[in-house]
């Protein structure tokens, strides 16, 4: 009986030890939770601001410019139509060259084009006097007429090819001679003349340019872009530039040209840092010559981004980035749209909130809904 006794209260004992940890379970799990939340790092991030500006550097170009050698393929360099100074319009003629071997060639082709036009002619009429003959031969004459006739057909349509090839020739020819013609392929102004690389060329090729002209556009400002400044600066923003070289003095411009790809100077160096090209012009270019280096200020966008490091900005089984941000002390997934990358952190381009707070260092276990504990 007293066996018995010791049995049921064992039993019993054991069924309220059972009730006391399902009951204390979650509040254990949930101290595990904290202090895990605890040991994470929490960074509050804060949008670019409006008084936020970029500076970035470019050099002053031409809008276009273009150098002419001297090509000892095409003959002699015979007259230079222009002078240091000459203002230019597209298609004006620059220089020409005299090929006296091609002169001769063009002629010697014109004439053989022109015998080769005459015998059409004269066989033309032989056919015709064939066709009569035939039609009105007798029949024992007939076989000879008709095998003449058709020899002259095929002379005729023989010398046809002739013409048709020698106009082809001609055709090539006059190209080769038109090219003899250098002209300017755009509005501009001669930048320089150099008389010395008339005849330099003829034991080799040209190593200095005979002409050089640019375009009397406005100038531009080019330079390049890393990743975190072009996310920064779009086409239409305004800048304000100085100069080391021209100290006191100021110009303004706008951006208009961001490239979408990185440049190919670029591609492939060393370290793996991407740069983009942009483009810039100026309102006024006062004092300014091509190759001066200008320093820009960018006004900036009215978007708003944020930089955070790259380890707190996650992707989801979709490939969607995500963020964990603290709200009402607990971990919350933002999903995010990002930009490039740089020296270790983000640009979150949307659906953050100035001075959120985010969580750095989230890991495989770390869920949303975790306490936040400080």
């Amino acid at each position: 009986m007293r066996k018995k006794h010791w049995i049921i209260s064992g039993v019993v004992a054991a069924a309220v030890v059972l009730v006391v940890v399902v009951l204390m379970l979650p509040q254990l799990l949930g101290a595990g939770q904290q202090a895990t939340v605890a040991s994470m790092d929490i960074e509050t991030v804060a949008s670019l601001k409006s008084a936020d500006r970029q500076l970035i550097s470019g050099s002053v170009n031409t809008a276009e410019s273009e150098n002419f050698y001297v090509d000892a393929t095409k003959g002699r360099v015979n007259e230079i139509k222009v002078v240091q100074g000459s203002e230019v319009k597209k298609d004006d003629e620059l220089y020409n060259y005299s090929n006296q071997a091609l002169t001769i060639q063009q002629e010697k082709t014109r004439v053989q084009m022109d015998s080769a036009k005459r015998k059409v002619t004269a066989l033309e009429k032989s056919l015709a006097d064939a066709e009569k003959d035939l039609k009105n031969a007798p029949a024992e004459t007939e076989d000879q007429l008709r095998t003449q006739r058709d020899q002259v057909r095929e002379q005729l349509e023989a010398t046809r090819t002739e013409v048709r090839l020698a106009e082809l020739d001609i055709e090539e020819i006059n190209n080769q001679v038109a090219a003899l013609s250098v002209r300017s392929n755009f509005d501009g102004i001669v930048e320089m003349v150099n008389e010395d690389e008339r005849n330099a060329v003829a034991q080799g090729a040209a190593t200095k340019p005979l002409i050089r002209v640019v375009s009397n556009l406005p100038y531009e400002i080019r330079g390049s872009l890393t990743e975190l400044q072009r996310a920064q600066i779009q086409q239409e923003q305004p800048f304000k530039a100085t100069s080391k070289a021209l100290p006191g003095k100021e110009w303004r411009g706008t951006i208009t040209y961001v490239s979408t790809f990185p440049m190919e100077t670029q591609v492939g160096q060393e370290g793996g840092q991407a740069h983009y090209e942009f483009i810039a012009k100026l309102d006024t270019q006062d004092g300014l010559v091509p190759g001066n280096t200008l320093f820009l200020e960018v006004a900036p966008t009215a978007s708003e981004s944020f930089h955070v490091p790259a380890a707190a900005v996650q992707r989801d089984a979709t490939g969607d980035h995500y963020v964990f941000i603290v709200e009402a002390g607990q971990l919350t997934k933002q999903p995010v749209s990002v930009g490039p990358e740089e020296d270790g952190r983000i640009v979150i381009t949307s659906e953050l909130e100035d001075r959120t707070e985010i969580l750095l260092n989230p890991d495989a276990a770390t869920t949303e809904g975790m306490e936040v504990i400080r």
